[in-house]
């Protein structure tokens, strides 16, 4: 029995439906992954979808009533990984394997209706075709079509999306050009690019869309006495227009995953993974899930288990899900 298994079965799981309030989803791993939703207090830990399927991906997207997740899974012996989304209680799951998830994780429309994500094509261009091209471009699935259609043309780099607007009307993305990260908001309608934050990842919008969370990073180079031994990242928050004056709420040696908003605008969610706790291939244990104030107060662990990996934190959306803000 996995650890996490051992918890869901010491927590006492009577019924199938997502309980009432607060809840987190993150991704769990000990040899493989599971889809986990969590009390705000780290409490009732229930399994979600289980290892056979869940895939690569760090970060499960809710849609914004707060009923259905996307998220990256896997399709053996495939290894790209694919679009997987699931209803809150478990229920209802679908694996979408035509759908390759190249690059991030799949984000849920706000409506439900469909998920974006990121695709890559590598191109010989020039002279005897000896340079390589590597382009992004976002695409969108609709689950009751089942059809997929491009949202935006073929950009060189790498592009991410993290987050749609409230409105769906734009997506937050990561935008790497092989020298640095940016966060910029994608228009759906006119595809223009707007930026959001310089030397930021991971961009995500507020509920009530005026503020975007992300992460700045600065680069691990452990070889040479000059260099950090460890990376560094930083949780930031700026409001959405101002791409200048962001405010930082925390700075760790270590790595941060995607934020996520609590619905009601006053806490945000995250995992935290120690500098030290990377193991051989890079597997990763005793990670933590924590929460911080949307002014950097109240720094609060939620979850940490020595055997396990964490990926992402990603808050539950709809009515009567907010947690608040955190007393200390």
């Amino acid at each position: 029995m996995s650890a996490v298994a051992a918890l869901v079965v010491a927590a006492g799981i009577a019924e199938a439906a997502s309980p009432e309030g607060p809840r987190l989803a993150f991704i769990a791993q000990e040899y493989g992954r599971e889809l986990i939703t969590i009390g705000p207090q780290g409490d009732d830990l229930r399994a979600i979808v289980g290892t056979e399927v869940v895939g690569p991906g760090v970060h499960p997207s809710w849609s914004a009533d707060g009923s259905r997740m996307a998220f990256s899974a896997d399709v053996y012996p495939d290894d790209d990984p694919v679009l997987g989304a699931v209803d809150a209680d478990g229920g209802n799951l679908r694996i979408y394997p035509d759908v390759r998830v190249e690059l991030g994780d799949p984000v849920m429309a706000p409506d439900g209706r469909s998920a974006a994500f990121a695709q890559v094509r590598v191109r010989r261009v020039g002279p005897g075709k000896k340079t390589l091209l590597i382009q992004t471009a976002l695409w969108s699935f609709d689950f009751q079509k089942q059809a997929a259609r491009q949202l935006t043309r073929w950009r060189g780099g790498f592009l991410a999306a993290t987050s749609y607007s409230p409105d769906g009307s734009t997506l937050a993305v990561t935008a790497f050009d092989f020298r640095r990260f940016k966060a910029v908001a994608i228009d759906l309608d006119s595809g223009r690019t707007s930026l959001l934050a310089r030397n930021a990842a991971e961009p995500v919008y507020s509920p009530d869309g005026s503020s975007i969370a992300f992460i700045r990073r600065k680069p691990w180079l452990p070889t040479g006495a000059e260099k950090e031994a460890s990376p560094v990242a930083e949780l930031r928050v700026g409001r959405v227009g101002v791409p200048v004056g962001s405010r930082s709420l925390l700075r760790v040696h270590g790595l941060l995953s995607p934020p996520s908003w609590d619905p009601s605008g006053q806490r945000l969610a995250f995992a935290y993974s120690r500098p030290d706790g990377l193991g051989e291939g890079g597997f990763r244990k005793g990670d933590r899930l924590m929460a911080i104030n949307a002014d950097g107060t109240c720094l609060t662990k939620v979850f940490s288990d020595p055997e396990l990996a964490l990926y992402g934190a990603s808050w539950q959306p709809g009515p009567g899900r907010e947690a608040g803000p955190i007393a200390c």
